[in-house]
């Protein structure tokens, strides 16, 4: 009697199909896996984020948080990321989790901080409020130490350099100032806030500031306050004596 002959071999009744995600991206239990070696490097302006992808080409994409809130997703193969939506000198925690369907991993996080840009790489640009206190003063009499709206116009289109100085009120007043990493130096001789008789006179004023405090303002970082010294004299003329006075500066960003 002749036996009947079985069938066996994939594909005629069950079998893999070949949808199956390799063995070294999911744990025993099918589930996926997190990226590895996941790392957060800060300047200030930027957050570069890296990871090691958990191997094959299981993963469809990757989820972002920062502090908590969903940040972005990275479709494809892609392992790094960089965040330019930081500010200088605060923390931020992120983390990440692979996706593949509706399967979400566990999330691993890294930490980091932004650095502080130093103060000689801030740009100095925008109207300052100067207030000026006597330092000494000698030939002026009642001279009162006198406030002003300064405008300063950067030479560069962007960082820190050179920078032109305008008085909003006494517009024959320009300088230009000399940029030494965070200290300005300038001089000008004209028409600056004191009369002989019924005349201007002429003045020669010489400025000496740095910054003192900068902040974020966009992805720009700015000058915020500025302190330093101004000298101020006249020349006997018209009948005048001569006229000299020191005071000390400290302008504050207005707009």
């Amino acid at each position: 009697m002749l036996a009947a002959v079985g069938l066996s071999g994939a594909g005629c009744m069950g079998g893999d199909n070949g949808t199956q995600p390799p063995t070294d991206t999911v744990d025993s239990a099918g589930e996926i896996r997190p990226p590895s070696d996941f790392t957060a490097k800060a300047t200030a302006f930027k957050v570069v984020l890296s990871w090691t992808p958990p191997g094959g080409d299981y993963v469809e994409r990757y989820a972002l948080f920062r502090d908590g809130a969903a940040l972005t997703t990275i479709v494809g193969t892609a392992a790094t990321y960089t965040d330019e939506d930081v500010a200088p000198g605060l923390p931020y925690s992120y983390e990440i989790e692979s996706r593949r369907g509706d399967a979400v991993s566990e999330r691993v996080a890294a930490d980091t901080e932004t650095a502080v840009p130093p103060l000689q790489s801030a740009r100095v640009d925008g109207t300052f409020n100067i207030t000026t206190t006597f330092v000494r003063k000698t030939g002026y009499g009642d001279y009162q130490h006198p406030n002003f709206g300064w405008r300063f116009d950067p030479q560069c289109p962007e960082g820190p350099c050179n920078v032109d100085v305008r008085d909003i009120h006494e517009r024959a007043f320009r300088v230009e100032l000399e940029r030494k990493g965070a200290h300005y130096t300038g001089t000008y001789t004209g028409q600056f806030t004191i009369e002989c008789g019924n005349s201007r006179s002429i003045s020669t004023v010489t400025l000496n500031l740095h910054v003192d405090a900068a902040e974020a303002v966009g992805e720009e970082w700015l000058a915020t306050s500025l302190s330093g010294s101004m000298k101020q004299s006249e020349a006997a003329q018209l009948g005048c004596q001569p006229a000299e006075a020191t005071f000390s500066v400290h302008g504050l960003l207005v707009r």
